[in-house]
């Protein structure tokens, strides 16, 4: 416990390892940017580093090639840079196709977690490919669509500007009624 004790807060540990998916290291190259991430749980300041092209990353915290020893949160989120499609809004911007699992990017959510000690630490990852979806999945399943009933989809609709002269009681079901 570091209660009122001098120097204890201080940045004391630095990190490096190798970020590894499905058991091969997570190699970053052109037009591609991979990050890891490690979130106190204590809370403070975040510690981020890139990872480099043989998977490996060392972590600072704003300028300062350290972190305070402690709990982590660890999130890891690598992209490869891919041109618009040609009817995308801002043509002119590259738009990022996951490389990793989006489970992976939310500290909160990745399972990844480690604690730091003062000095010099590593801590490698190890990611699975088939930990989940690379894209957010929209869900379907709650959708309900509004359409209008139809007798035949291949008949259109010519009732549009006539009147209905059909008494809507008529064509309605004839009612039940329970007898004892």
């Amino acid at each position: 416990l570091c209660v009122g004790v001098a120097g204890c807060d201080r940045m004391n540990a630095t990190v490096t390892g190798t970020v590894r998916l499905d058991g091969e290291p997570l190699k970053i190259g052109p037009k591609q940017n991979g990050t890891v991430l490690f979130r106190p749980v204590a809370g403070g300041a975040t510690a981020t580093g890139l990872i480099d092209a043989n998977g490996n990353y060392s972590v600072s915290t704003g300028g300062t090639a350290a972190l305070r020893s402690g709990d982590y949160l660890v999130a890891v989120r690598a992209t490869e840079l891919v041109a618009p499609p040609e009817d995308s809004p801002t043509p002119n911007t590259p738009e990022g196709r996951p490389l990793t699992p989006l489970l992976y990017a939310n500290p909160l959510e990745s399972g990844l977690s480690c604690t730091i000690g003062s000095g010099e630490n590593t801590f490698n990852i190890d990611l699975d490919s088939s930990a989940g979806p690379l894209v957010e999945e929209i869900e379907t399943d709650d959708v309900e669509l509004d359409l209008p009933e139809t007798d035949s989809a291949d008949e259109p609709d010519d009732s549009a500007g006539e009147e209905n002269d059909a008494d809507p009681a008529e064509e309605a079901a004839p009612a039940t009624t329970a007898t004892e």
